[in-house]
């Protein structure tokens, strides 16, 4: 087995388990259980409020800085909703940069494959590689700028709860808490109240918030707000209840990662075993290990066991994750 089925075995594997992980990841953010009833808990609060939702005091994103590439690409169905995966990723380039960025890199991927040799389903496998790298690459400084405003959420609520004791009212103590924090939140909270500056209701700029940063924590300060604005009551009591909550969650949230580490450190060593065992046996006896690849039984249990451990291998990653 030479060097190319080596690497057409190692790319298969390596998208067949990129496929599975971002089929995961879309249903746990659209349709699992937990984000369908805070999804519908949000929308029980705004169904209530105006129907702002095609007002023109929402500010439209260019999807290109040209205005005739951007009339054109918003007729192209889909772009809205890359705009808003870029966004959340405060991604510097726009929708028209991006993708021209995307076409340079599958464009030297492409020609990498066919300076090496590789053949035309091979070339497509790595560029189908590098696509879903790209993606994986975004959706991971998704979740490091959400995990930054999970942690820097507390102590904005606590600087929001001050402000309204000290007699300021929800706009103002908005305006106070986003001019003191620190980027990411004090980005969306700037948008949260320029957005009621100007004319938006709370629920409909809380809703917006909800749907741009996809995370627990900011659902239960947005569903706090929305039931203090339809109930009435002290929202500074409550901020500062809701900030000790997540602060509870986030202290659990250390303790369970701390005493699930034995379970992580184990799942990766049984992931990495296989194939450093595999290679210690090549190096001692090549042709004891070399039957998986030059007989047609070797072949169809080496694909059959490489589909179970990348299956295994994506079961223990999401036992390891404990949510809180």
């Amino acid at each position: 087995m030479g060097r190319m089925d080596w690497f057409i075995l190692a790319a298969w594997g390596l998208a067949t388990f990129l496929s599975l992980l971002g089929v995961y990841e879309v249903w746990r953010l659209y349709w699992s259980p937990r984000q369908r009833r805070l999804d519908q808990r949000i929308q029980q609060m705004l169904v209530h409020g105006p129907q702002e939702g095609s007002t023109a005091i929402v500010q439209q994103r260019f999807l290109s800085r040209s205005g005739r590439i951007d009339r054109w690409l918003a007729r192209v169905p889909g772009l809205q909703a890359l705009d808003r995966f870029l966004s959340q990723a405060d991604w510097p380039f726009d929708v028209s940069q991006t993708m021209l960025l995307g076409a340079l890199l599958l464009s030297l991927s492409a020609l990498l494959g066919a300076v090496l040799g590789f053949h035309v389903l091979l070339i497509a496998m790595l560029m189908l590689l590098v696509l879903l790298g790209a993606i994986q690459y975004i959706r991971y400084r998704i979740g490091q700028r959400i995990k930054a405003m999970e942690h820097q959420l507390p102590d904005a609520l606590d600087l929001m709860a001050r402000a309204l004791q000290s007699g300021h009212a929800f706009v103002s103590a908005l305006q106070i808490t986003a001019s003191e924090s620190r980027p990411p939140m004090a980005v969306e909270l700037r948008k949260v109240f320029d957005e009621i500056n100007l004319g938006m209701s709370v629920q409909l700029a809380m809703g917006h918030l909800a749907s741009r940063i996809q995370s627990k924590e900011i659902g239960h300060f947005v569903v706090a707000v929305l039931i203090q604005n339809e109930t009435g009551g002290n929202l500074a009591d409550v901020l500062r209840k809701t900030a000790t909550l997540i602060r509870e969650r986030q202290k659990m949230a250390g303790v369970v990662r701390v005493l699930s580490a034995e379970g992580r450190i184990s799942a990766w060593i049984l992931s990495v075993m296989p194939f450093l065992l595999a290679f210690a046996l090549y190096l001692i006896n090549p042709e004891f290990i070399s039957v998986l690849w030059k007989e047609q039984i070797g072949r169809v249990m080496l694909g059959i066991s490489s589909g179970l451990m990348l299956a295994g291998v994506f079961w223990m990653s999401r036992l390891v994750q404990i949510k809180v």
